[in-house]
């Protein structure tokens, strides 16, 4: 798989994978780092593509495919990862040695994933664009040589659907268990607060509830710039309180009794449900892969733009002893359901990529013999 290195359900989706007998190796982009040869990347990509085979494009071209030629092997939540700043300098390599029978990519972006095409097809082995975020229908124009796309939400399969761009809808697997104990139900938590997650909501909307705690949530490590945000937050609303990255549910879920999602970009948030596993009512933007994943076990609180209505929702929950009830329970049944079970839904990518593979040795054996 070809991913960035934020992807867990990738991970555990590899994991169950393995237990039937098949072997998955990463090759990934690091979220954060090497901030002067990632520009120096990105000037080259744009000037190759902008001035083609004249002599600028050329030595643009020759110094892109020079950086990143040399990956480091990291252990990523106790899994070996070939990691570097450009996975398609590294990828004919690493698939001559390993000789994939199918290539994934995942939150990929549109230059690598191009390249890796491109590779893949002159290699003969057939590839699958795993959608996990709006942001890949950027790949729209790019994914019309892929043997298949699958996306983790129907939300997002909808998207690529009306581009003409036929779509698979499997979820994404997501281990977790109930914790124990059950969570002490204190705070609203709020994972990854970064401005395509809503943080700006937060500071108004806990005034506007100063009974109740908000917890920000570190998930991957912030930048400057979003760390100097959340710290001027906590600062002016003594309600407010930051929390670095914790490993494990039980730390994660210990305090919580709503999660709160206002993100401005649609997605499928793993958070969601193993929230749901535990009984946290998640209260979402009208995103429609946040209203899929939220379920009978959320809310829908509208736009991270409208406090007053995020406000209204989160009190018909806190004033509402029933009603939080029947919301927890929901949550439970809502992430208990089959298609969401790890073991399915690996078993489901598994068929998806067995039928990519024979489809695509068939149309060659067919091209070959005509």
């Amino acid at each position: 798989m070809c991913i960035r290195d934020r992807g867990r359900s990738q991970r555990e989706l590899a994991g169950r994978l393995e237990a039937q007998g098949r072997e998955v190796r990463f090759l990934v982009e690091p979220h954060l780092g090497r901030p002067v040869r990632r520009r120096v990347l990105k000037d080259a990509r744009d000037g190759a593509a902008r001035f083609g085979d004249r002599p600028a494009g050329r030595v643009a071209a020759a110094i892109r495919t020079r950086i990143g030629r040399r990956p480091r092997r990291a252990l990523i939540e106790g899994r070996e990862h070939l990691v570097t700043i450009a996975p398609e300098n590294v990828f004919g390599a690493l698939a001559r040695d390993f000789r994939p029978d199918v290539v994934v990519g995942s939150s990929i972006n549109r230059v690598t994933w191009r390249q890796i095409r491109d590779d893949c097809a002159a290699m003969g082995v057939p590839t699958i664009l795993y959608v996990r975020e709006e942001a890949a229908v950027g790949h729209i124009g790019v994914v019309a040589d892929a043997e298949r796309t699958v996306a983790n939400a129907a939300a997002l399969s909808h998207l690529f659907t009306e581009a003409g761009v036929e779509t698979v809808t499997i979820p994404s697997v997501v281990e977790v268990a109930p914790i124990e104990p059950p969570p002490r139900r204190e705070v609203a938590l709020v994972v990854n607060p970064i401005a395509s997650h809503g943080v700006e909501l937060i500071g108004p909307l806990a005034r506007a509830i100063p009974d109740l705690t908000f917890l920000l949530q570190e998930s991957w490590p912030l930048t400057a710039h979003q760390q100097a945000v959340v710290d001027q937050i906590v600062a002016e609303v003594p309600n407010v309180e930051f929390r670095r990255r914790v490993d494990g549910a039980d730390a994660l879920f210990g305090r919580a009794r709503l999660l709160l999602a206002p993100h401005r970009v649609d997605n499928r948030p793993r958070v969601i449900h193993e929230a749901g596993v535990n009984a946290i009512p998640a209260i979402v933007a009208d995103q429609p892969g946040l209203v899929e994943a939220a379920g009978g076990g959320g809310l829908v609180a509208g736009s991270p733009d409208d406090v007053d209505a995020w406000v209204r929702t989160i009190r018909s929950v806190l004033d509402d002893s029933e009603r939080e009830d029947a919301l927890q329970r929901g949550a439970v049944h809502h992430a208990a359901r089959d298609e969401m079970n790890p073991e399915v839904v690996a078993a489901r990518f598994a068929a998806e990529a067995d039928r990519v593979v024979g489809e695509f040795r068939l149309d060659r054996a067919a091209a070959s013999s005509s």
